[in-house]
């Protein structure tokens, strides 16, 4: 109980330091290096194994060698902040020396604190015949070792290829600043990497012009009388800089009263959408829908209500409300046949067991659109072992 315990706050304790050495500011939430929290914790927790029997090794020859050894490991954690500096002499190779560099640092890092937590525990000088972790049998360093590479490796693995799917999404959306942070994020994990042949380096530094310059622009003073169009372009400026608040401010001063302007609406439902305050979403999206509704038929109502029925789908599947979900995305279909409304009634059947509707669905946003395919039987593949779904789904 006291190793595991020790072991708890060790990781704790390592997690804290190598955390604020390496905040790359304020804001962010970027660690040098390691790029997010998570994966500091998960490189830590790997190395846990390999701490531990460091520590217990260490710990036999008594606690002057134990203070001596640990103070050393810990200056040589304090060190490592600077190695990743080094990374872009390495080249195309600097994402191994990544993965290198960030399981060296977080075994120093844990076997530093080990052995002072060690020290503090009063567990030094344990008895030669008390050995879990006998260095003589040559299995254990190989699998400590072994379990600090490839386990962090592979959740950083995942995690880059989640950052490059973000990244395109806020670049699709305009989302500059977000796009910018994700980036960020990717450089720390995979340093030469690249987003659709774009390298990092050259898209941070092409995002961080535009981020500046969106800034700027958002920074200016609005005039006291500013028209709706002035009003509108700062929207613009905000929303790409995922500053959500304000623009939510800005936007109230056109939902209602005689400057009213209907596009306001789904942007304010968008900006809550963006906060994370759905229930504000919904009302915003309805309001939308309700003013579209009244209005005469044309290109531009049809598209309004594709939009508020999108918002009211979205904010219902974050609020549990699952009756108007599918409502929300079956009247989507209704007024706008297209495959990718179609995939999202799929979605929507899929997450609430409807298999077999699903199916249909699915089936018919890849026949609409062959680029939806890949993407279609994927669904169709894993709907097919989830709730018995085989038994429902139309072999092709």
């Amino acid at each position: 109980m006291r190793r595991l315990v020790r072991t708890l706050l060790t990781i704790v304790a390592a997690g804290l330091i190598y955390f604020r050495l390496t905040r790359a500011d304020a804001t962010s939430g970027i660690t040098v290096l390691f790029g997010r929290w998570d994966v500091l914790v998960v490189s830590l927790l790997s190395a846990g194994v390999f701490a531990l029997a460091i520590a217990d090794l260490i710990e036999r020859a008594g606690r002057k060698v134990t203070f001596v050894a640990g103070m050393v490991l810990l200056v040589a954690s304090l060190m490592s902040v600077n190695i990743p500096s080094l990374l872009p002499l390495f080249g195309g190779s600097g994402w191994m020396m990544a993965t290198a560099i960030r399981t060296m640092i977080a075994r120093t890092v844990m076997s530093a604190v080990m052995l002072l937590a060690t020290l503090l525990t009063g567990t030094g000088n344990a008895p030669a015949t008390k050995a879990p972790f006998e260095f003589a049998n040559i299995g254990m360093p190989i699998a400590a070792i072994g379990i600090a590479l490839f386990m962090p490796a592979a959740y950083v693995d995942s995690i880059a290829e989640g950052s490059r799917i973000e990244i395109r999404k806020a670049l699709q959306s305009q989302r500059y600043s977000l796009a910018k942070h994700h980036v960020d994020v990717l450089r720390q994990l995979s340093p030469n990497a690249a987003v659709d042949e774009h390298p990092l380096g050259s898209l941070s530094c092409d995002l961080a012009e535009t981020v500046v310059r969106l800034q700027s622009v958002a920074d200016r003073p609005l005039p006291r009388r500013a028209s709706s169009s002035q009003i509108g372009q700062r929207v613009t400026v905000l929303m790409q800089l995922d500053r959500n608040k304000e623009t939510a401010r800005l936007l109230n001063r056109l939902t209602h009263g005689p400057r009213f302007e209907p596009i306001s609406l789904d942007y304010l439902g968008l900006c809550y959408q963006r906060m994370e305050r759905y229930q504000e979403s919904l009302h915003a999206y309805r309001a939308s829908l309700e003013y579209w509704q009244t209005q005469p038929d044309d290109d531009r109502r049809r598209a309004s209500l594709e939009s508020a029925w999108k918002g009211i789908g979205f904010a219902a599947r974050r609020l549990n409300e699952r009756v108007l979900e599918e409502t929300a995305y079956q009247t989507l279909v209704e007024i706008s046949p297209a495959a990718p409304n179609h995939l999202l009634l799929a979605q929507c059947y899929r997450e609430h067991q409807k298999t077999q509707l699903a199916s249909v669905h699915t089936t018919m946003a890849a026949e609409l659109s062959p680029d939806l395919q890949t993407q279609a039987d994927s669904m169709l593949s894993s709907m097919a072992t989830d709730h018995f779904g085989c038994l429902l789904i139309p072999r092709r």
